[in-house]
């Protein structure tokens, strides 16, 4: 009598039931609409409980035929399954063309450590219906438009870390547009500030300086009370440490509150803020929501006020438009808003090689100079000068305060001054950024956003905890601008220099900047590429198109705008919420197509307006 399904065969196909379940739920596949996923999974299920005698032969072909399934749905075939969710000729038919989530760089992936050919998508990645969702929120939530609250009380709350004022500066610029905006709405701003800044900031009543402890006592009841009277409260760029708990402590007294958090540059990756976190991040990445632009009001050095670059540069404290003129027909001067030793030094030399052949004196804008002295340190225990070839420079000076620091170069040649007069108020930065010619250096998500609304050829010192942001800078670059040679060339350069900082992942899966990092990268040779490159007048040319493809096409601001304007009409209604649930998850659930969750969406917000 031929033998029965072998427990080890029952073993194997019930781990693949299982595994085809899973992969329903993980990739949003509704049986009912996946024809093929459906025929397998019966299929599966007759064998398992048929009372018949069975051969061998049909189960392999069932697994064949589950590895052929699970292989055409790898991470290749999730992205596919996203677009296809996503037509481009339905966003452009339903005037929705500027929230396409163009894909630069895919979904994030692992590879395994001893044989990178085999990868596989980030966790947070893997579920095909979360990431529909945040692929359409965009175009969603832009619906809200003509949602206008008559009234409300919104609170933007920030905390700001210690490595500079940059989400101090991205905070006020979102209270500035919300207040253009919402002229009705009474917008609170409550910040937590390291102390160190104090002098910086003015003073305000929701500013509360901090420190090193940045925990909930720091609020007193005056803040709480703002908050509990919130109908909504947005809390950016910087995910705090504490947030449950204020929610927590917020909730006691008011359970309708909306809670909306939006994360820093490129921390799509991060524990806080992932498709699957509920949270929203800025970035260029396409699951992102764009980076913030801002108008540009700086008039040059007309408008300078430190009073130490006013007299370094011109010798005086109210210079007229004839000195700054004779000033510049006489100098280079070049913001260097650096942070980074790697950085700093291929910035150094690449400008050196950039400006070999002009004989005039170079003024560097030197805000931060931390990264300089650790470099000149490392070149004395080393024995070296601080530049690798002369580049027709007779001297470096340091100026500091009142002191001048001088290293020598050679006998003749050009004075190359790096102006240190510390932190700049973010007024004087802007002015500085003006006024600077091509090639400025800048550091963190707001001098980016700086730069590329100012339209400078820059160089970006990017930090390890930025390398997500600089990947998809590249991506993007590659991918609009790639006719620019010299442009793409720099980017990669400076990519290469953040990445090279990253530290070495332990684990048989890690991310592929592991891979990138191992290989050699020669700082100085680097910096004398781009120096070449940036004497060709469409490597400048190359930099101007991709800041204007950045603030014209990715931008964060309206998406600020749509919601607040969602979530104060969900605070209002929150049946509307639950509506705009229902129908999202029509739409991640394959059984409605993103044109028809639009329409239903618009003939919803119509009889809620009516």
């Amino acid at each position: 009598m031929p033998d029965r399904l072998s427990p080890f065969y029952a073993e194997l196909l019930q781990y693949i039931q299982r595994d085809v379940e899973k992969r329903m739920v993980e990739e949003g596949f509704d049986p009912s609409y996946d024809r093929t996923f459906r025929q397998f999974q019966d299929e599966l299920m007759n064998i398992l409980q048929s009372d018949s005698n069975l051969s061998e032969k049909p189960l392999l072909e069932v697994v064949d035929q589950y590895n052929f399934l699970v292989g055409s749905r790898g991470a290749l075939h999730l992205e596919l399954k996203l677009l296809d969710a996503l037509p481009l000729k339905d966003f452009v038919s339903m005037g929705l063309g500027a929230y396409f989530p163009r894909m630069y760089r895919g979904l994030p992936r692992l590879y395994a450590k001893d044989n990178p050919s085999f990868s596989k998508i980030k966790g947070a990645f893997s579920h095909l219906p979360s990431l529909k969702k945040v692929a359409v929120e965009k175009a969603l939530y832009s619906l809200y438009e003509s949602c206008l609250p008559l009234k409300g009380r919104l609170v933007v709350f920030t905390w700001v870390i210690f490595d500079g004022l940059g989400d101090w500066i991205a905070s006020q610029e979102i209270v500035r547009l919300l207040k253009e905006t919402f002229r009705q709405i009474d917008i609170q701003h409550i910040v937590l500030m390291p102390k160190r800044f104090q002098s910086q900031v003015e003073s305000e009543l929701g500013v509360i300086f901090y420190e090193s402890d940045c925990s909930l006592s720091l609020l007193q009841e005056k803040h709480l009370k703002i908050f509990a009277e919130a109908d909504v409260i947005l809390q950016t760029p910087t995910f705090y440490p504490h947030t449950q708990g204020l929610m927590d402590l917020v909730k006691k007294s008011n359970l309708s509150v909306k809670w909306e958090q939006v994360g820093e540059y490129g921390f799509g990756e991060s524990s806080w803020f992932h498709p699957k976190s509920g949270h929203y991040s800025m970035g260029l990445h396409f699951l992102e929501k764009g980076i913030l632009t801002r108008r540009v009001h700086a008039n040059g050095f007309s408008s300078l006020k430190n009073p130490l670059l006013l007299r370094w540069l011109f010798g005086m404290q109210d210079p007229g438009p004839s000195e700054i003129e004779q000033y510049q027909r006489s100098n280079h001067f070049h913001l260097a808003y650096l942070k980074t030793v790697i950085g700093g030094k291929i910035y150094l030399h690449a400008l050196l090689k950039f400006l070999e052949r002009d004989d005039r004196p170079i003024d560097l804008c030197m805000p931060d100079l931390g990264w300089f002295v650790r470099y000149c340190q490392e070149c004395k225990e080393n024995g070296l000068s601080c530049l690798r070839q002369t580049f027709g420079v007779k001297q470096i000076e340091v100026w500091h305060e009142e002191t001048v620091y001088i290293e020598q170069i050679a006998s003749t040649g050009k004075v190359v001054r790096l102006l240190h007069p510390g932190a700049l108020h973010h007024r004087d930065f802007q002015v500085t950024l003006a006024a600077s010619e091509e090639f400025a250096a800048i550091r963190g998500d707001q001098s980016f956003s700086e730069v590329v609304c100012a339209n400078k050829t820059f160089f970006y010192d990017s930090s390890p905890h930025a390398r997500y942001f600089v990947k998809d800078l590249a991506a993007l670059a590659e991918s609009r601008i790639s006719s620019h040679r010299g442009t793409l060339l720099c980017i990669r350069h400076m990519v290469q220099a953040g990445l090279s900082q990253v530290q070495e992942e332990d684990g048989e899966w890690i991310d592929e900047v592991h891979f990138q990092r191992s290989e050699p990268f020669d700082w100085f040779e680097a910096s004398q590429q781009m120096g070449m490159a940036l004497q060709d007048p469409d490597t400048l040319a190359g930099f101007k198109k991709f800041n204007r493809i950045v603030s014209d096409e990715l931008s964060c601001n309206r998406f600020f705008v749509h919601l607040i304007k969602r979530a104060f009409a969900h605070a209002k209604d929150p049946a509307l919420a639950y509506l705009e649930e229902k129908q999202l998850n029509l739409f991640v659930m394959q059984r409605q197509s993103f044109k028809q969750l639009i329409q239903n969406m618009q003939l919803l917000l119509l009889e809620k307006k009516e």
